[in-house]
């Protein structure tokens, strides 16, 4: 241990940028993390005003904004009694 702290003192710029590195991954991670909630959160918010129980999107798709469906399906789904 005392080997190591001798390291890092006497490497004070490489000590201090891998410290910046590791501040910097972290940041943006959390700041993604964040955005991502966000859209997520607005997305959703979005999704409830219109008022719909039901939303349909395609399989397979991770962002529902971005999820297209066939008409044939579309009018399919429209003729149900439940729709």
């Amino acid at each position: 241990m005392n080997l190591a702290i001798r390291t890092l003192k006497r490497q004070r710029g490489r000590t201090a940028l891998t410290v910046l590195g590791i501040t910097v991954g972290v940041l943006a991670f959390v700041m993604l993390s964040a955005i991502a909630g966000g859209l997520e959160s607005g997305f959703q918010q979005t999704i409830e005003k219109t008022g719909a129980e039901l939303t349909v999107m395609q399989k397979n798709v991770a962002n529902p904004a971005i999820s297209f469906i066939k008409m044939d399906t579309v009018q399919e789904i429209s003729q149900w009694s439940e729709v």
